[in-house]
């Protein structure tokens, strides 16, 4: 019943949560944001009941704790940072800032987005870094990956790469990418260079 609940009913009650609900209210939000935690509430005490065989009287935060559920106002706040988080890594979200700045001033009214950012921001660290942008794939996920082979002996890589780099020579569209990494006193780093074109690119990944 439990797993029956947090697989259909959850996610129905928290469709699109990041359109229609702000958390802690906000401007001309506040007794819409408690109207909806007193109706979902009342739904999930009422499917806690029914899981756990209680009687309706028993207090639902007893019975969240017994079915590790949340509270439905965590939950909320969760669906929609999560939504939130995936916007603003996403490559597109420098878009709808390039948007906001170009808009006129004499607008009032925040988005539902703009409310979202103005209240997790509030939950955030001083300091914080910026979030991550996440880039979609160069190929599609259904192409076929790179052939890869691994030559036995130094001897016969040699031959190996000889033959490819005169292929490539002799194909315009074929590039020669070199790249390696290495650990150094727990530091990692990879490198990357095309000679044909001169390029190198160097990047510090980290510590091991």
């Amino acid at each position: 019943m439990r797993q029956l609940y947090t697989a259909t009913v959850m996610p129905r009650m928290l469709y699109a949560a990041s359109c229609w609900y702000i958390p802690e209210g906000g401007r001309s939000f506040i007794n819409r944001t408690k109207k909806v935690h007193q109706v979902l509430s009342q739904i999930q005490h009422r499917a806690l009941c029914l899981m756990t065989g209680a009687f309706r009287t028993t207090a639902k935060a007893e019975l969240e704790v017994e079915m590790h559920i949340p509270p439905i106002e965590i939950a909320l706040y969760r669906a929609v940072e999560s939504s939130l988080n995936r916007i603003k890594g996403s490559p597109l979200y420098y878009k709808i800032q390039q948007i906001r700045r170009s808009a006129p001033s004499k607008f009032k009214w925040y988005s539902p987005l703009q409310k979202l950012e103005n209240t997790i921001a509030l939950h955030l660290k001083e300091g914080t870094p910026p979030m991550e942008v996440i880039r979609p794939e160069i190929i599609c996920p259904w192409t076929e990956p790179p052939k890869i082979h691994i030559t036995k002996g130094t001897e016969v890589g040699k031959l190996g790469h000889n033959q490819i780099a005169r292929e490539a020579k002799n194909n315009p569209g074929h590039i020669l990418a070199y790249t390696d990494g290495s650990e150094i006193n727990g530091e990692v780093g990879a490198l990357a260079c095309i000679l044909e074109l001169g390029a190198k690119v160097a990047s510090y990944i980290g510590t091991n």
